[in-house]
């Protein structure tokens, strides 16, 4: 039997909605805490098989469609130099010690290779950060709040454009080693896009973003665009070439309804958390408001919260996979 995720790109009919949720390899899953307390995240996502096994770990555990490898949105920088730190309720800090390597190492490729190796009945997908959201971890070193960054790109700063430009080209060659390690699919973070003023927004999705789909189409896979902040500017976004767009909650997805590219989404991570029998109510919801669509994803709009108790998700998938198509 063909898996609903990969029907679901496809455009294909299928038995029931696909479900696969970012962040599905985290802190909420005692699998993930106790083996962080063996390894830190660097060596976590420097050992191919580690990273292998709690991406599927993972994806067994709660029963998804899809499996995502575990890597860090910012591992591909080490290619340019940059060292990568991981500070408690900073996430990754980057810092400048080398210079640019002449070839490019891809861990999560190497995951990806170990991974289709060992499983065979989970489909994996692969995932990179988009140009502008890694670029404000470079240009904002210590703090998440992107005034740095905006200030930079909308004063025309040279430099930054220059490195966001370098960035994608680092992307490009990211997801084409992780598609020749076997992805079933690529997903394209774009956490910050959504900060910018939509014209400069439709300015870098066109010129840094949507080459990065234009390699991932050519490679044969689908892509998958996820943005936070954008449910204003789906006409902006269907301009990266994605296969599919991945929203968070605070769009609608019904107003996207008229987009050829597939969807995916977008329960509030929080309601999850902190109210389960609304969730699986709304989530029930989005998955009818869906049910004409064939390349129809169900996720959350973020990731897992660490909080988030495991029964909590399962009861969810299960309700999702309910609803009769």
């Amino acid at each position: 039997m063909r898996n609903n995720f990969l029907l679901a790109l496809e455009n294909e009919p299928h038995d029931s909605t696909p479900v696969w949720y970012m962040r599905q390899a985290g802190r909420f899953l005692k699998e993930y805490r106790d083996l962080r307390k063996k390894v830190s995240m660097n060596q976590l996502c420097s050992d191919p098989a580690l990273a292998s096994r709690i991406s599927y770990d993972a994806a067994r555990i709660l029963d998804v469609d899809a499996a995502i490898i575990f890597s860090d949105i910012v591992t591909p920088m080490e290619n340019m130099g940059y060292a990568i730190a991981y500070e408690e309720g900073k996430g990754p800090v980057l810092s400048k010690v080398n210079d640019e390597r002449s070839d490019h190492i891809s861990k999560a490729a190497l995951a990806i290779e170990r991974y289709k190796k060992d499983h065979k009945d989970v489909p994996v997908i692969g995932f990179a950060g988009a140009p502008f959201t890694i670029l404000t971890y470079v240009e904002e070193n210590k703090t998440r709040d992107i005034t740095q960054t905006r200030q930079n790109i909308y004063s025309g700063k040279k430099s930054s454009y220059e490195m966001i430009g370098r960035i994608s080209s680092l992307i490009q060659e990211e997801v084409r080693l992780q598609i020749e390690a076997g992805a079933d699919s690529i997903q394209i973070f774009d956490s910050w896009i959504g900060y910018m003023d939509p014209s400069y927004a439709e300015q870098i999705i066109k010129k840094y973003v949507s080459p990065i789909f234009k390699v991932i189409k050519k490679l044969g896979v689908h892509g998958i665009y996820f943005s936070t902040m954008t449910s204003g500017i789906p006409g902006i976004l269907k301009e990266s070439g994605a296969d599919f767009l991945s929203l968070d909650w605070r769009a609608n997805l019904s107003d996207f309804d008229q987009t050829e590219a597939g969807l995916q989404g977008n329960l509030d991570p929080y309601l999850l958390l902190y109210s389960p029998e609304d969730a699986i109510r709304r989530a029930i919801e989005i998955v009818h408001s869906m049910k004409s669509r064939s390349n129809y994803i169900f996720n959350l709009g973020h990731g897992i919260l660490p909080e988030t108790d495991v029964s909590q998700v399962l009861n969810l998938t299960k309700a999702v996979r309910s609803v009769k198509l």
